[in-house]
């Protein structure tokens, strides 16, 4: 009788659970999606100055390879176990391609970006309705997913764009900027 009491009881503590956390599964790469739908929810809310984005699919890694001395003058000191694994996902991100289930934003392939950049009457209209478009890093987690390097840019045009790289620190369950670095303007 008091077996079957215990397995009751687990059933009900089992089906009550919270089963939308990705901590609770432990799978690391539902956490990984879950915590950059929240950070990429932060930056959209507070950091874009643009209402609607276009976000090109492909994470833009490159830059954070072209400037990574940054990882060595950060005002939070990263030990070489963390400098080393950021550089690792430089190359090899955990997340391949954007989309919809992890920012609001209309998704832009890269091949279609290239065919709309090589023309200037497609370029024109594609200005005149949408702005610009935007290009993020995927973001790297450190710390248990209290630290995070990321970069973003946006393109209004061939001379018209900002970008930057930011480490964020999460305080109290927010996100906050620390420190900006090959930061551009055009």
């Amino acid at each position: 009788m008091k077996l079957q009491l215990l397995f009751v009881a687990a059933f009900l503590f089992s089906a009550c659970g919270d089963h939308t956390h990705p901590k609770m599964t432990g799978n690391p790469e539902n956490e990984y999606r879950s915590e950059t739908k929240s950070f990429i929810d932060y930056i959209r809310t507070t950091e874009s100055p643009y209402g609607t984005i276009v976000l090109v699919d492909t994470p833009a890694m490159k830059p954070l390879m072209a400037c990574q001395d940054f990882l060595s003058r950060s005002i939070i000191s990263l030990n070489p176990d963390e400098q080393k694994a950021v550089k690792a996902q430089f190359s090899d991100p955990p997340l391949k391609l954007w989309d919809t289930s992890l920012v609001k934003a209309r998704i832009l392939r890269g091949d279609t970006l290239a065919v709309i950049l090589k023309d200037r009457t497609r370029w024109w209209r594609f200005h005149e309705q949408y702005g610009g478009y935007d290009y993020y890093s995927a973001p790297i987690f450190l710390r248990n997913y209290t630290l995070c390097v990321f970069s973003s840019y946006h393109y209004c045009g061939s001379l018209c764009g900002e970008g930057k790289i930011t480490l964020y620190q999460k305080e109290d369950g927010q996100w906050k900027p620390v420190e900006s670095f090959c930061r551009w303007i055009s």
